[in-house]
């Protein structure tokens, strides 16, 4: 028997399997569909049950058959009987009352009792013992499923009255006569596909398909709203996700030994997409998985602390009880989704097979909060901030906003200045050369820029000559311009805390997207309003030149 179907008389939905036999036609020429859930987790159990209810449910057709033709009741000895009279009025009734034989014989396995004997004379089923505890669970699945059925039942009636009641005369006949307003449609491809999956909904609780109260617009659910760590998918001979993403995480860490907490943070991402979306084969993942990625996500804490209530799936079921407050769109896009989306091109060379997340449209929900547009600071404000940075008599908070005001660059990039990185490149026109490794304590150290255009060289304004900053900076030699802050044990975070600190005295809040980072938007401003070329604008503050063919070719500094 193949791996990727349950086997004969049995299917699979999103969290449980189904027994489904069909009528024969000698009781219904319409052969309704009889289904009955199992609730079990293990597919070698719930074979032997349906193996078990498979055998019931055939004696049962034979006695069904020989009492209706003994007793003259079949409603298909009658030749004026129609065919829709005989599949509502008589196919019905017994395939609801088989199912219900089905049901008892089923709690009877459960409760561990020998099945009765049916009318045909043939002795009990001898049946293996479940342990206890299994046939406690399966006794109280069936009645949970029993209670649900009859409320979907109740439903789907009620639904059918609505449509009669709207619908003209001639068109409520011709439903009824295609079969569209019987209380059990036939499902001719259920039995012949039982891993076919029709719209199974989030296990988790989180998304449900649109409200249809009318039950007008069917049972199909989208491929993304589907509990895709269920989904039946083709045999593969490719390695799993979790293998390609372990590789590609531990080339990162080699390439990139000083940067090991992005490291750590794409690890954890990816551990949250493999507990949502499943462990599969690289070559099995679909664009629904990564959409149906993006919809769970949008009730993910935003807070770190608090994703640490278990697994994934309990820590969203515990933010959707509690109503926590979800992370940014852009940090899903550029933190979650782009770990996932760079782990999985990782392998195409070695494996090659095809990033099934390539030029897909993807839509992120309006509860995730757009990003923040930083503002720039006013005059007044630029004015407080430099005074009570120069009050406070230390030079990072005196000179790193004035920096950051007159050069436009990162403060990661600022912090790890030292005297020999600024040089006379033209006559009296100073500049300062950023490095990517230094040394703190005997120790080479990896300094944290965004990206290698941060390392071209900035003009230092002719204001920083005139106060003497440069011939004080040129004094230091090898030694760092901020020691006070190079000490520390993550220098970048911890000048990010004491320049919030600074803004916070200087009375301007984060609240407007008034934050350090307006330094650097404020200089580009500038730079604008003195109509600097694009170009000299991007090589000052540390920007990519371009991203086009073109724009790659010509100066990578800044002339004079």
């Amino acid at each position: 028997m193949s791996a990727n179907r349950p086997g004969r008389y049995l299917t699979q939905t999103s969290s449980s399997y189904m027994f489904q036999i069909r009528l024969p036609s000698t009781l219904d020429p319409q052969r309704p569909l009889i289904r009955i859930s199992l609730r079990t987790q293990r597919l070698a159990e719930a074979r032997w049950l349906t193996d078990t209810l498979a055998v019931r449910a055939r004696l049962l057709f034979s006695a069904a058959i020989s009492q209706a033709w003994r007793t003259g009741t079949n409603p298909l000895a009658r030749p004026e009987a129609e065919p829709i009279e005989v599949g509502i009025e008589a196919g019905a009734p017994i395939a609801a009352e088989i199912k219900n034989r089905l049901k008892d014989d089923l709690a009877l396995i459960a409760a561990g009792q020998p099945l009765p004997a049916c009318d045909t004379g043939e002795k009990p089923l001898s049946l293996l013992q479940p342990d206890l505890e299994e046939r406690i669970k399966l006794a109280a699945q069936l009645a949970v499923d029993a209670f649900l059925m009859e409320a979907a039942e109740r439903v789907k009636q009620k639904a059918n009255g609505k449509l009669a009641e709207v619908c003209p005369p001639d068109l409520r006949e011709k439903l009824y006569q295609s079969g569209a307003a019987s209380a059990v449609p036939p499902d001719k491809s259920a039995e012949r596909r039982p891993g076919k999956k029709r719209g199974a909904a989030f296990s988790q609780g989180g998304h449900m398909p649109p409200p249809d109260p009318d039950g007008l617009l069917g049972d199909t659910v989208p491929a993304y709203l589907q509990d895709r760590s269920a989904v039946l998918r083709k045999r593969s001979k490719l390695p799993r996700f979790s293998m390609i993403a372990a590789d590609y995480l531990r080339l990162r860490a080699m390439v990139t030994p000083g940067n090991m907490k992005d490291v750590q943070s794409a690890s954890s991402r990816i551990s949250v997409f493999l507990d949502l979306i499943g462990d599969h084969p690289v070559d099995r993942y679909e664009p629904a998985d990564l959409q149906a990625f993006i919809l769970l996500m949008a009730d993910w804490p935003a807070r770190a602390s608090l994703r640490k209530a278990g697994s994934a799936s309990q820590v969203l079921e515990e933010a959707r009880r509690l109503g926590y407050r979800p992370l940014a769109e852009k940090s899903v896009k550029d933190g979650y989704v782009a770990a996932v989306r760079a782990a999985m091109r990782s392998g195409m060379t070695s494996h090659s097979y095809r990033d099934p997340f390539q030029d897909v449209s993807l839509r992120y929900p309006s509860s995730l909060a757009p990003s923040r547009q930083t503002g720039s600071l006013s005059a007044k404000q630029l004015t407080t901030l430099f005074r009570i940075g120069t009050g406070t008599g230390h030079m990072d908070a005196a000179m790193l906003p004035l920096l950051a005001h007159l050069t436009g660059r990162r403060l990661s990039a600022l912090i790890y200045l030292r005297g020999i990185d600024i040089v006379e490149k033209f006559d009296n026109v100073w500049v300062a050369q950023p490095t990517s490794i230094v040394e703190i304590e005997g120790r080479a150290r990896r300094v944290p820029l965004k990206t290698k255009a941060s390392l071209s060289f900035f003009v230092l304004h002719e204001f920083f000559h005139r106060i003497g900053f440069i011939d004080w900076a040129l004094s230091r030699g090898d030694q760092f311009l901020f020691p006070d802050l190079t000490r520390l044990a993550d220098p970048s975070k911890s000048a990010s805390q004491y320049m919030q600190r600074l803004f916070r005295k200087a009375g301007i809040e984060a609240g407007c997207g008034e934050v350090f980072h307006s330094l650097r938007a404020g200089c580009i401003d500038t730079l604008r309003d003195h109509d600097i070329s694009m170009r000299d604008c991007k090589l000052q503050v540390g920007h990519s030149i371009g991203t086009d063919e073109h724009g790659r070719y010509g100066a990578k500094a800044q002339r004079r």
